[in-house]
């Protein structure tokens, strides 16, 4: 040891080793102390969002077993496990969280509910007429002594057959008597064909001095009746005279008590039409009549609720959130104003429907296990269905800022916030389907009764009768020779459906965009757009909005193509002809090679082989040895000869009105040729009349032709390429060529 502590030397290695050790004990106690708490706490974040997971199938699966009628199971994984380290210890090996059932949440809704009692419906289905008896006026007097039979129409609203009043006629039916009570309505659907001084329906009591009535004015060229019995508001002019069926509901036992001051029963149906003019005029039907009672009473339903959460227990991630079901959300709460949501459609509450999902709890506390496992299962149905007004579903919740941010987009309610409690108000009448769903969730410890809350809305406005703003703007977008393309801005009418596009007085479409392409037309015509706007009710606004244009003039440019202008290449066969179909109609032929075939140096002309590169206008006069001729390269000794001929033209197909090709030749003695034309859709060629048969035993000269102005595109290939072909079927007999050209009108 003396030695050791001598030597410095040795001295100096051992306090080196010992700092060394010092330094990794020191670097592991910090990743012990700090970084290994920090990896864990990303295990369990993870965990965290696999939880969130779990719930969100949970809700999914819940809805679908009320839906399907289908069991589901849902997983909540309930442990986060750390991994082993060589090196670095966990404190624990896994956290475990606890699954908590709580019966602490209700939802209530109030309405007011409208029960009715059919005490008589009349539809008027029997064939054949309705005998009726004169109207007993309120003086004693009768409209119409002798009254008259009023046929059923076949224009009925509901059925086959309709109650017509026509022409000139106070008329009633007697009912069984029925007790008045001040909630009796009566509705009844009536349509108005051509109007009358008076049109109306009503109810009576009794005959005589001592009878009662009440009487619905609906349309009339006369002014508001003053007796006692009329009412003239707000039914008068409700509807148009539009020969469409509307519905009206009269109070009639609120207005027969404001009108006699006592109910009675009544036992007439009262229907008028009075039109003193000559001819008299006015057509109405009435059909469906329903005379009823109607019960109101306020209705509060309580519905016991819950939630279903997971507090993790993590030992690293301390500001973990807790993980909740309530009311159909899924719920990560970090704090009480900070936290993570499902969408918006998950919220389950829009303008027009309510699909509340809640649990009816029995306490429970679920922890120590890796995984839990809940089926959810659905149970039975018991909907029950009520019309209502007044229609408020107050929530309480943990998150009633959390539910008012989901709501923020939603029409037709209003929602309030009071403590944990939100109010959600229905602007109009309501229909609730009450627990119209029920389910359960099971688990080890025993199970959760799930229900739905669903009310739907039914709108009862009063009848929309005004039609929408006309369009706006309406000009001429562009034209061309055949069409017209108009504009227009629709109105803004919230009710807007589409527009009715007229061309030169004739319906065309219906259409919600804002402008129409009239197609079909020629050149430099007139034409005019009418339109009118209609909205989603078929309310028609009968204001005309027009306006004319005229398409583009038509162009005559014409452009001549020959073989100057190297957009053309000529090709002639002799007695190798048998290339091609026996044009001829005889025998020998075979399978033709199609002028596309041909091109396969495309528009290289000086590359053909045995063709012309300029073959121009020839003016001679003279026979076979005329020097300005250009002779066949084959003479055509014992077989047909063909000239074929290619030519590009510049111009867009669907710019072109009309093809003419010319073609000018010689021939020895009596001769015969013919001008062929390839149709690239039929894949063949045509025009094979267009041929030349001369029967002298001289020379000749030729001239074939050919034009069109239907079908342009089945003549001109994808490369702008026409094909003609000149046969020449006169066998041991010259021809010659002397000039083609191709005219393109446009």
């Amino acid at each position: 040891m003396k030695d050791l502590i001598i030597d410095e030397e040795a001295v100096s290695e051992l306090i080196g080793a010992i700092l060394l050790l010092a330094i990794a004990v020191i670097f592991l106690g910090l990743v012990q102390t700090y970084q290994v708490p920090q990896w864990n706490e990303q295990i369990e974040l993870g965990h965290m969002n696999v939880v969130y997971d779990d719930f969100l199938e949970l809700k999914t699966n819940i809805e679908d077993s009320i839906i399907n009628d289908f069991p589901k199971a849902s997983v909540i994984h309930m442990g986060a496990s750390y991994p082993g380290r060589v090196v670095f210890r966990n404190p624990m090996d896994s956290s475990h969280g606890t699954l908590s059932i709580n019966n602490d949440k209700w939802i209530r809704i109030n309405y007011t509910s409208r029960t009715t009692s059919v005490v008589l419906r009349e539809y008027y289905e029997v064939p054949g007429d309705i005998r009726l008896v004169a109207y007993d006026g309120v003086n004693g007097s009768s409209e119409h002594s002798t009254p008259t039979n009023v046929s059923i129409g076949t224009t009925a609203y509901n059925g086959t057959y309709a109650l017509g009043i026509l022409g000139n006629d106070w008329q009633e039916e007697t009912i069984t008597p029925f007790a008045l009570t001040g909630n009796t309505t009566a509705s009844v659907w009536i349509r108005g064909d051509t109007e009358a001084e008076i049109q109306a329906i009503g109810f009576a009591s009794g005959s005589g001095i001592s009878r009662h009535s009440i009487l619905y004015r609906l349309w009339g060229t006369q002014g508001n009746l003053t007796e006692t019995n009329w009412i003239n508001g707000p039914y008068q002019d409700l509807y148009s005279i539009d020969s469409n069926w509307h519905r009206y509901e009269f109070p009639i036992g609120t207005d027969w008590n404001d009108t006699w001051g006592s109910l009675e029963s009544i036992d007439r149906i009262v229907h008028i039409q009075d039109n003193d003019a000559s001819p008299s005029v006015g057509r109405m039907y009435i059909d469906d009549l329903v005379i009823s009672n109607v019960v109101t009473e306020t209705v509060s339903s309580n519905y016991s609720s819950g939630t279903i959460s997971f507090d993790p227990n993590y030992f690293y991630y301390q500001d973990s959130p807790t993980i909740v079901y309530e009311h159909g959300l899924a719920i990560q709460d970090y704090s009480s104003y900070n936290y993570s949501y499902t969408e918006m459609e998950q919220s389950l509450i829009s303008d027009d429907s309510v699909d509340l999902v809640f649990v009816n709890c029995t306490e429970d506390t679920i922890g120590s296990s890796d995984q839990k496992t809940l089926i959810s299962r659905y149970v039975d149905d018991s909907s029950t269905s009520v019309e209502a007004t007044n229609v408020n579903i107050t929530i309480y919740t943990s998150y009633p800022e959390l539910w008012n941010a989901t709501l923020s987009d939603v029409e037709n309610i209003t929602t309030t916030i009071e403590g944990s409690y939100l109010t959600v108000s229905y602007l109009s009448n309501v229909t609730v389907n009450v627990a119209a769903k029920g389910s359960e969730i099971s688990y080890s410890s025993g199970t959760i009764s799930i229900a739905t809350v669903t009310p739907t809305p039914t709108p009862t406005p009063t009848p929309d009768t005004t039609p929408p703003a006309s369009v706006t703007g309406l000009t001429n977008n562009s034209f061309a020779k055949t069409y017209i393309n108009w504009s227009f801005t629709n109105p803004g009418d919230g009710d807007f459906s589409h527009v009715m596009i007229y061309i030169d007085s004739v319906l065309k479409t219906n259409t919600s965009s804002q402008s129409y392409n009239a197609t079909g037309f020629s050149a430099s015509e007139g034409h005019t757009i009418s339109t009118k706007t209609v909205d989603t009710n078929g309310n028609i606004n009968s204001t005309w909005v027009n306006h004319s244009a005229t398409t583009s003039a038509a162009q005559t440019v014409t452009t001549t193509y020959d073989a100057t202008d190297g957009r053309s290449y000529f090709k002639a066969y002799g007695t190798y002809s048998d290339k091609w179909n026996d044009l001829d109609g005889g025998s020998g032929g075979t399978e033709a090679t199609l002028p596309s075939e041909c091109d396969t140096e495309a528009h290289d002309v000086s590359g053909m082989s045995n063709a012309y590169k300029r073959l121009g206008y020839s003016d001679a006069t003279g026979g076979d040895s005329d020097s300005k001729r250009y002779i066949n390269p084959d003479e055509g000794r014992g077989d047909e000869s063909t000239l074929l001929i290619h030519i590009w033209v510049d111009e867009t197909v669907s710019d072109i009105d009309q093809l003419s090709f010319t073609w000018e030749g010689y021939g020895d003695e009596a001769h015969t040729l013919r001008l062929y034309v390839f149709n690239y859709d039929d894949n063949d060629w045509d025009g094979g009349n267009k041929g030349f048969k001369d029967s002298d035993s001289g020379n000749s000269d030729f001239l074939l032709e050919w034009s069109t102005t239907t079908g342009i595109d089945s003549y001109i290939n994808a490369k702008n390429q026409l094909a003609f072909l000149i046969l020449d079927v006169s066998a041991s007999e010259d021809s010659f060529h002397d000039y083609a050209k191709l005219e393109v009108t446009s």
